[in-house]
């Protein structure tokens, strides 16, 4: 019984494989030089941030002259590969509130894990910084209380 199906399936390979182009030499053209090359999808972060950016002006337009540029809160990097979070100058609660939101933006956009979101929202800056990696994103974050580089900052970045 188990020679039969074994010769069916090997039948099956041999006869089938040539008609639907499995096995056996590629005579298409998508491996020639002249082949037009195709762009690589748009990473995770690239998505996150283009759905979040126009989110975070929207929720920054409350604050009418006093808002901050967009890439003081949010910026794109490395070729669409890294998401950096800052609290923009002069840093404050309300100013870092609009870093972590922006870093929540892209947490959700991002599928990350509940638990992440959590620690973030339960960082002090006792804590120092924090990671976290989940599928092909990594992020750094910290808070840090005080004079100058006071707020939340985050980096997120593709590492798969």
């Amino acid at each position: 019984m188990l020679s039969s199906r074994l010769a069916l399936l090997l039948s099956a390979v041999f006869v089938l494989g040539p008609l639907t182009g499995c096995g056996g030499e590629d005579d298409s053209d998508a491996n020639s030089a002249d082949a037009p090359a195709t762009e690589a999808p748009p990473s995770p972060l690239a998505d996150a941030y283009d759905a979040c950016g126009p989110e975070l002006e929207e929720g920054m337009a409350e604050f009418g002259d006093d808002a901050p540029a967009l890439d003081e809160v949010i910026r794109l990097e490395d070729d669409g590969n890294s998401i950096i979070v800052t609290t923009p100058e002069p840093g404050g609660e309300i100013a870092s509130n609009l870093a972590f939101i922006a870093a929540a933006c892209v947490l959700r956009e991002t599928d990350a894990p509940a638990t992440v979101t959590a620690n973030m929202q339960t960082t002090t800056a006792m804590s120092g910084s924090q990671t976290a990696t989940w599928e092909d994103i990594e992020v750094v974050w910290s808070y840090a209380a005080g004079v100058g580089n006071a707020g939340f900052n985050a980096t997120f970045a593709v590492v798969g």
